[in-house]
């Protein structure tokens, strides 16, 4: 019961979709949008247009869940004792995606949060929620990945492998809110 849009789609159950363009949809036509893994690779701008979109779409009622990597955990990799969490998200993120990292450093993750992936702009809770509201969505709650209160948005954000999952959930932030 999903449409499964992306800017460049990877297979045939995919369709082509600009999310900084007017969505080609009838307002009030979705019950429930998910973003995951998105707004990141826009513009600030170009995320408060799509949510305002999504808002246009969405019936009286439908809920948005965004899932997006969350700033403020990523600065936190500074602090002077690093939990347990934050240093094996560290030594993943260096393993995996900066082969030249001279050590595991917070340097090095922050550098490649903002620099691997074609990241455009990374969210905190406060910046994506005051975002939410100005494009009209209410009753805002953040969750974990996979979790929610509307049965129809549980367990559809994040991956299956293992260790992909915990680190992703590390790095994650998930807020939804509701069309009134």
């Amino acid at each position: 019961g999903w449409l499964n849009p992306d800017v460049t789609p990877h297979g045939a159950e995919v369709v082509r979709l600009d999310a900084t363009r007017p969505l080609p949809f009838q307002s009030g036509s979705f019950e429930s949008i998910l973003a995951e893994r998105l707004i990141e690779h826009l513009e600030y701008r170009q995320t408060c247009f799509m949510l305002s979109e999504c808002f246009r779409v969405l019936k009286p009622g439908g809920r948005v869940r965004i899932a997006t990597p969350d700033l403020q955990r990523f600065f936190a990799l500074y602090s002077r004792s690093p939990t347990k969490a934050q240093n094996a998200y560290m030594a993943w993120t260096t393993h995996h995606f900066i082969s030249d990292a001279p050590e595991v450093h917070p340097t090095m993750v922050l550098n490649n949060l903002f620099r691997n992936f074609e990241h455009r702009f990374i969210f905190d809770a406060d910046t994506l929620t005051k975002a939410l509201r100005a494009a009209g969505f209410r009753d805002l709650k953040p969750f974990s990945m996979g979790q929610s209160d509307d049965p129809g948005l549980c367990g559809v954000t994040g991956r299956n492998e293992a260790a992909t999952h915990e680190m992703l959930e590390f790095e994650t932030m998930v807020w939804e809110g509701r069309k009134p």
